[in-house]
């Protein structure tokens, strides 16, 4: 799930910005595709006035980190996300929310059943 923590000075963004940024971003997530609800936005007034006294000012660097939480480790009412691909998945883009899925579900939209070994 996109979670998108941003953090700026009082002031730096209007409503109709953080709407506008928060909608474009959402839509290039949606393009892989996954579903829209996947994505949120948190604006949060920056800390960087706050900690440049103790890191910035002394010539320190400081760092920005992404990361992507597991699927197992997440869910959406009560659902973990259906894996990538797969037909569960393509349902929740199409309705846009999470509900649940059966195990055949889980499989792959594009499955290509291979044969299997028959000269045992």
């Amino acid at each position: 799930m996109p979670l998108w923590k941003v953090y700026h000075p009082v002031g730096a963004f209007t409503a109709e910005d953080k709407k506008k940024l928060a909608k474009q971003v959402t839509e290039l997530y949606a393009n892989i595709p996954i579903p829209k609800f996947y994505v949120v936005f948190i604006f949060e007034r920056t800390l960087d006035e706050v900690i440049a006294p103790f890191v910035k000012d002394r010539g320190y660097d400081w760092e920005i980190t992404i990361d992507e939480t597991p699927f197992d480790l997440w869910s959406l009412h009560g659902e973990l996300p259906p894996p990538f691909e797969s037909v569960a998945e393509k349902r929740w883009v199409k309705e846009n929310k999470a509900s649940p899925y059966t195990i055949t579900e889980k499989l792959p939209v594009n499955l290509a059943l291979a044969p299997g070994i028959s000269d045992r």
